[in-house]
């Protein structure tokens, strides 16, 4: 289907199961603004040194099942947001700093008030 696309991270990472889990992220590009997307996943399997030096990857790895989020089948997983206009990201930005101005001194009076 030339509307699916594919991407495979170019690195390995070790996912041992831990009590916390693994996180696992990648940055996709090339998505349409404002746009619905379908969205699954899968992790590829290699062997444990498969990322010391002089060891080759396998060309078809073992995989596990397709994961899609919260394991829904819904019309889709991910909707994509326009990005901001360059008036919304100042005007966003000046109030961030001011409410981190107003923090520092509201953190600067408790510390001379508690001295």
């Amino acid at each position: 289907d030339s509307s699916c696309s594919s991407q495979v991270s170019p690195s390995w990472i070790d996912v041992t199961a831990t009590s916390n889990g693994v996180l696992l992220s990648d940055l996709i590009s090339g998505l349409t603004a404002d746009n619905l997307y379908r969205w699954r996943a899968r992790v590829l399997y290699a062997p444990f040194g498969v990322t010391e030096a002089g060891i080759t990857p396998p060309p078809n790895p073992a995989h596990g099942p397709w994961r899609r989020v919260s394991a829904q089948a819904v019309e889709a997983d991910v909707r994509t947001v326009p990005e901001p206009e360059g008036a919304v990201l100042l005007v966003s930005g000046a109030v961030l700093l001011a409410l981190i101005g107003r923090r520092r001194i509201r953190l600067e009076a408790d510390r001379k008030a508690a001295r």
